[in-house]
């Protein structure tokens, strides 16, 4: 069984990825830093090209491993935890040594997602002394990369790493929820040539909370109810309908109910989602808007 998936990158692919302006700013420095390796070792300056990201699921991390590949122009490794991770005595430590081996035979970057699977606090009582001892061989692992060999690793559980592990890298990021500014850019980019660039601002406002996991599949999800219904561009009111079904599962129990697609968006905003506007993105009368919002209260 393959112990890591790879992909190649050599300079001429581009991967976007999203980012609030203080991370961005770190993931350029870290790119610079990498790509100014071989001038750092020249003037006896050691590197550590090691990056770290953490924060909740579907928010960039692993798209982030892709972008820095293709930055550099590096094939990307992506490690796989279920053919790292054995039941069987000292095979995880073997297999993390083969793992780390591979990697090291050329120029790569070598990305561990799920990182916690494999990095978790030595004084966790509820771990077995196989899996205190899988740290061990990760750090020695990790100590003994040279510098051609890019180390990135993500993790959702930070708060599970031992403490040895935050050491080892060099740089760490925390990848949050996208803010207003990056969620536009998401929904302009997933929506493509379907988006109503009008309400792209409106969008970006009702997804608050949303991960980029997450308006990806609503616009996805859009495109493809416009699709089928002959359209080119998206119907704003399914949009939000489907927005909606993810910022508050809790009000919806079987479909989303205009009532609760209404109530739900001016609880988000009231100066953005006035009765008008929501009037005209769901196609129905400003007196029909008020009448279903005093029936939801």
């Amino acid at each position: 069984m393959s112990l890591a998936d790879e992909e190649i990158f050599d300079g001429s692919q581009t991967v976007d990825v999203f980012l609030e302006t203080d991370v961005e700013a770190t993931v350029e420095e870290f790119i610079g830093y990498v790509s100014a390796a071989d001038r750092l070792i020249a003037q006896g300056v050691g590197i550590s090209p090691s990056l770290l990201a953490h924060g909740p699921p579907g928010c960039g991390k692993t798209e982030l491993g892709r972008h820095v590949a293709a930055r550099l122009g590096l094939p990307l490794l992506t490690a796989r935890t279920d053919s790292l991770i054995s039941s069987y005595l000292g095979s995880t430590a073997k297999n993390l040594r083969m793992l780390f081996e591979h990697a090291m035979s050329r120029p790569c970057v070598l990305f561990l997602d799920e990182f916690d699977a494999v990095a978790k606090l030595r004084d966790d009582k509820h771990e077995l002394g196989e899996l205190k001892r899988v740290v061990v061989s990760l750090l020695q692992n990790i100590d003994a990369l040279d510098s051609q060999t890019v180390l990135l690793a993500a993790t959702n559980h930070e708060h599970l790493l031992d403490p040895a592990i935050w050491r080892r890298f060099a740089y760490r990021v925390r990848i949050e929820r996208p803010g207003l500014g990056v969620r536009e850019k998401l929904l302009q980019k997933f929506l493509g040539s379907f988006s109503d660039e009008k309400e792209l601002a409106v969008f970006a406002a009702a997804s608050e909370g949303l991960t980029g996991a997450e308006i990806r599949q609503v616009a996805e999800d859009a495109k493809r109810s416009a699709i089928l219904a002959g359209n080119n561009v998206v119907d704003d009111g399914d949009v939000l309908r489907r927005v909606v079904r993810l910022r508050a599962p809790d009000q919806v129990a079987s479909g989303v109910e205009l009532a609760q697609s209404l109530r739900a968006l001016r609880e988000l905003d009231e100066k953005v989602f006035t009765y008008r506007r929501l009037a005209e993105m769901f196609t129905v009368s400003v007196g029909h808007v008020s009448n279903l919002l005093k029936r939801a209260e």
